[in-house]
């Protein structure tokens, strides 16, 4: 299980420990680019994104949950590119338009089957 770290009402994801950073979507990044960096025991580090003149990669793991990723860096293990290569502050935006539920894949198919097994039962009783 991955370490996750609690802000509002988002959990900042990082992508690996060391000194990679993974980022923190939603309203969160309106106010500029909060992210997260495993080598500052879990203190925030807020950036101004009009200053970050880098270009990023979209990316997202199995679980359909994503970050940003320094497009000069190899991909970490785990992680795929979605095909969305620009600055900080659109990749933070593309995210925030896609990314519109944040539960990890398996607990939304888990809910899912859940929920049609329940469903079957109550019209086989009937």
């Amino acid at each position: 299980m991955q370490a996750q770290t609690r802000v509002g009402e988002f959990n900042i994801i990082p992508l690996a420990e060391g000194p990679v950073r993974g980022a923190c979507f939603g309203n969160a990044a309106k106010d500029g680019a909060r992210r997260f960096d495993a080598r500052q025991e879990g203190r925030l580090v807020i950036e101004d994104d009009e200053e970050d003149s880098r270009n990023y990669l979209v990316v997202c793991n199995s679980e359909e949950q994503f970050s940003i990723w320094p497009s000069h860096k190899p991909i970490p293990r785990g992680w795929r590119s979605v095909g969305k290569d620009a600055r900080k502050a659109e990749c933070l935006r593309y995210i925030e338009s896609v990314w519109t539920d944040m539960r990890p894949r398996s607990l939304r198919e888990h809910i899912k089957a859940t929920e049609s097994l329940r469903d079957n039962s109550e019209s086989t009783e009937s």
